[in-house]
């Protein structure tokens, strides 16, 4: 019913990861082409500060920025922040019960190629957002950058002295051994 006349490469993708997510399988990976992602990753339209999820929020957790660190994002170029995690999910196939990695990826890992997948390139983020101790709403437009400067936006995040504590990609190697076998 989807396809009734041709679609770009993206749009069919975003028909194919609903239907892996609908199958309900975690054990499947849908990417677009690989001259896509290529194309994507040299683009200047990036989010440029990590995100986090938190209970049922997106929380700023950059550096060095206009917005505080630990601030709520209410809306990103317009588009409110449960709109953002739902347009999301699709992208993280789960078995059809658990949502509680759809919710934290949502966040976590989509402010990066999902996002420009989904809303297309930009050049600017117009982001709507809540201080810490706040009630009151600010706006700032914030410009994109290259995928490396967000990665190393994302490696300088606010968190990081704690939440890299429990990043295993950031860890030591490790091992044991017994010294007395039974």
């Amino acid at each position: 019913k989807e396809v009734k006349s041709p679609l770009s490469t993206i749009d069919f993708y975003k028909i194919l990861v609903r239907l892996a997510d609908f199958e309900g399988s975690c054990h499947n990976y849908t990417a677009p082409d690989n001259d896509l992602l290529d194309f994507l990753k040299r683009q200047k339209s990036f989010f440029p500060d990590p995100l986090i999820y938190m209970e049922g929020q997106i929380i700023f957790d950059g550096q060095n920025s206009a917005i505080p660190a630990g601030s709520r994002i209410l809306s990103i170029n317009g588009i409110t922040d449960e709109e953002l995690m739902k347009s999301f999910f699709k992208y993280y196939p789960t078995d059809r019960f658990t949502q509680t990695t759809k919710l934290s990826a949502s966040v976590n890992k989509s402010f990066g190629i999902n996002y420009l997948l989904e809303y297309g390139l930009t050049d600017v983020y117009e982001t709507e957002y809540v201080e810490p101790q706040s009630k009151n709403a600010k706006k700032i437009k914030i410009p994109a950058v290259t995928l490396e400067q967000r990665t190393k936006n994302e490696e300088n995040k606010f968190s990081g002295p704690v939440s890299d504590l429990i990043d295993f990609n950031k860890q030591e190697p490790y091992s044991f051994e017994m010294i007395n076998p039974a």
